[in-house]
Order: C-alpha cells, then sequence, then structure tokens
C-alpha cells in the first residue's frame, strides 16, 4: 500500500517558500496468515537529481525491491532548488525522527531504520548520517538527535565533495553546520565523519564520469580512521545514475549491468549483520 503524507504539516518549521517534503510510505499489511514478525527493518530512500529534482528512476523501483526482501519502505521526495541547503537535511531528519516516533503505526523496528541514497541524495544522506547531533536540527525540528539517527547508511554513487558538483546558489548559510561559506566550499562532507557516524554500505563504478569514484574512497577512508564498520563495491564499469542496474529502472541500455545490479543483494545481506 502506498500513501503519501507531507512533512510540513508535522513539523511546521519545514514551511519554507518553496518547500514541498514529500514522504512516500510503501507499508506492507499485517497478516496473520504469513505475517508473524512483531516489527519490521525499515528504509528511507533518497533519490539523486542534482538537488533540482528527485528521479524516479531511485524511488519506486528501489523501493519495490526492499518492500519484496520484507522492509516497509519509505521515499523522500525532498524540496530541490530554488530551495536551498540545508532546508534538504532538515527534512531528511524530520524523516527519520517521524518513522521512528510512529514506528508502532508504520509497524517497524525502531532500531533498524536505514537510510539509502543515490548521488546527490547520497550526499543528503550522508549529510545527515554524519550531522545528526547538531544542534541546528534538534532545535529548529523540536526534536532529540537519537530521533533522527540512521541506524545504518547505504550510499550508491554518492557526491561526498561537493565542489564539482554545486549547482547555483547551492549554499549553506547557518554556522551551527558549517563553520562558514568559505568552508563549505572548500571542505567534503567526509570530513564530518565521527565515531557516532552508523556503518556504511558503499558503491560506485570507476568509470563514472558524473561523480568520480574517488567520492566512495573519501568517505571508506574517513570511516576507517574513525573505526566505522563499512563494506565497499567498487565495480569496474558503468556509467552514473544506474540505480538497480536492470530493466526495472533504465531508460536506456547504457542503465543495464548486469554486474553492477548485484550491489542489491549484497546490500540486503549486508543489512542483516548486526552491529550492537
Amino acid at each position: 500500500m502506498k500513501t503519501k503524507l507531507n512533512l510540513a504539516e508535522i513539523y511546521p518549521s519545514l514551511s519554507i517558500p518553496g518547500a514541498n517534503p514529500i514522504l512516500e510510505i510503501y507499508n506492507q499489511y499485517k497478516s496473520t496468515e504469513y505475517d508473524t514478525h512483531n516489527k519490521r527493518p525499515c528504509i528511507i530512500i533518497c533519490p539523486g537529481g542534482y538537488y533540482q529534482y528527485t528521479s524516479d528512476r531511485e524511488a519506486e523501483p528501489i523501493a519495490l525491491k526492499f518492500l519484496s526482501e520484507g522492509y516497509n519502505v519509505f521515499i523522500l521526495r525532498y524540496s530541490v532548488l530554488p530551495v536551498q541547503y540545508p532546508q534538504q537535511l532538515l527534512e531528511l531528519a524530520a524523516a527519520v525522527a517521524h518513522v521512528r516516533v510512529n514506528a508502532t503505526q508504520y509497524y517497524i523496528d525502531p532500531n533498524n531504520i536505514s537510510i539509502a541514497g543515490f548521488s546527490a541524495g547520497g550526499h543528503l544522506c550522508a549529510s545527515l548520517a554524519t550531522l545528526f547531533g547538531r544542534k541546528f536540527i534538534s532545535d529548529t525540528l523540536k526534536i532529540k538527535s537519537t530521533d533522527c539517527y540512521p541506524n545504518k547508511l547505504i550510499l550508491g554513487y554518492a557526491v561526498i565533495d561537493i565542489k564539482p558538483h554545486t549547482p547555483p546558489k547551492f549554499v549553506v548559510e547557518d554556522i551551527d553546520i558549517i563553520p562558514s561559506r568559505q568552508e563549505y566550499y572548500t571542505t567534503a562532507i567526509s570530513d564530518y565523519v565521527s565515531a557516532a557516524t552508523p556503518p556504511t554500505f558503499i558503491w560506485h563504478t570507476i568509470s563514472d564520469k558524473v561523480v568520480p569514484v574517488e567520492n566512495a574512497f573519501m568517505f571508506a577512508d574517513a570511516l576507517r580512521k574513525n573505526s566505522i564498520p563499512f563494506e565497499l563495491h567498487i565495480y569496474p564499469f558503468g556509467t552514473h545514475g544506474l540505480s538497480l542496474a536492470n530493466d526495472q529502472s533504465a531508460t536506456n541500455e547504457k542503465h543495464l549491468n548486469e554486474h553492477v545490479a548485484s550491489w542489491v543483494n549484497l546490500a540486503l545481506e549486508w543489512l542483516k549483520i548486526s552491529y550492537n
């Protein structure tokens, strides 16, 4: 069953001009005939799109795959330009907090909430995974930092170093997140990895011409230096924006890559690992 929720109706601080944060909800009904689990794992998906749109190819096809594997799934259609960051960070934090606070309603485990981001959506997910504890977020949304903490992180060809990919007017104004605008343009989100960053699954292709594979290495190296468990898969070939890399998400033949399509099953295996 798919439903939609406007997060700004729940978190009034998200109501700024142009913002429209929509959470698309894919919940399986509980049936006494086959569903004997008390709680399901859940995953929140952030599609890419250069912060100018949210890609359909990286939304429902991925959601349906995880839904079929027993996950209750949410897609965040975060606000895009001209709405500026960090509004999108607040929206993802609100999504995680809402899902966790309403875990019983959504029939999920509040301690098993993963976020998965692709391209710019990966930058957004990596941002929350490293900045969730910032006072700016909790004060603005009136939540606790633990409410918006993602238990695990999945990054697909994620933008980590934003400098080469900065859209017009893509800026950070709030000093509680980034000390200055100048530092924001000269830093990468991997610089904010800490011991509190959740375990992470990363995949990328060497031949990605839009987001260089160095982005994956930067984040993985930061995780290693902070002793955060991670799994890294680097594929030799594949264009940017592969999504599932099969005909369920492909626009054309360049989006078909049988070898890269293995990332989904690898991620599903990785998600079962307990780090508690």
